[in-house]
């Protein structure tokens, strides 16, 4: 599982480096790296690492909105 969002997040640091959506590239680095982490046993997975995880995603989304305001609301994870 974890090996999947780490390839889902490092895929969205480099589209979004691409895209020049910086502040998405820099969050999208910093779950890939965890996930990586998380995926080696390096780290366990904690319910406050899981509430920044969330935050993360949610200010990707938020972002991404922004960016088109006709998409529709993102829904939670």
């Amino acid at each position: 599982k974890f090996a999947e969002l780490h390839r889902f997040a490092h895929s969205l640091k480099s589209q979004s480096t691409v895209m020049q959506f910086n502040n998405i590239a820099e969050l999208a680095g910093t779950l890939e790296q965890l996930f990586d982490q998380l995926q080696k046993g390096e780290q366990r997975l904690t319910p406050d690492m899981q509430a920044e995880i969330n935050e993360s995603i949610n200010t990707i989304n938020n972002t991404l909105t922004e960016l088109d305001p006709n998409s529709p609301e993102p829904t939670q994870p």
